[in-house]
C-alpha cells in the first residue's frame, strides 16, 4: 500500500505482512522503518517466522530502527523474539505491565 504524504516533508509508505489472525505492519518513510506488532506466536500460526521476518527479507529489510509491540496477546507479540533473534532492531519498545513476558 504505498503512502500518501500527510504534510509537507513526509514521504511513507505502510505494508501489511498479512494474516488472518493478529497483526503486523511496517511503515517506512525515507529515512526510518518501523514494525509495530509481529504477528501471532508458535501457539497459533508460526507467523512471525513463516510470513514477518521473510517478509522483511523480501523487501530488503535487515534493520529496524523500531519494533514496537502494542500488547502481550500472543497474537500481536508472539513472534516479537523470531523477529529479534532474525533482524537488527536499534530500538525495542513494547507496552507491557510489570512481570508481563513477550
Amino acid at each position: 500500500m504505498a503512502g500518501t504524504p500527510a504534510r509537507e516533508g513526509f514521504n511513507g509508505a505502510g505494508h501489511w505482512p498479512g494474516f488472518l489472525q493478529g497483526s503486523s505492519i511496517v511503515i517506512e518513510t525515507t529515512h526510518h522503518t518501523l514494525l509495530f506488532d509481529a504477528g501471532p506466536g508458535p501457539e497459533s500460526t508460526h507467523a512471525g517466522e513463516r510470513l514477518v521476518v521473510p517478509y522483511l527479507f523480501a523487501h530488503g529489510l535487515f534493520t529496524l530502527d523500531t519494533l514496537m509491540i502494542s500488547h502481550s496477546d500472543s497474537d500481536h507479540s508472539g513472534r516479537a523474539p523470531a523477529v529479534l533473534e532474525s533482524i537488527r532492531v536499534r530500538q525495542f519498545v513494547v507496552s507491557l505491565r510489570p512481570r508481563e513476558a513477550l
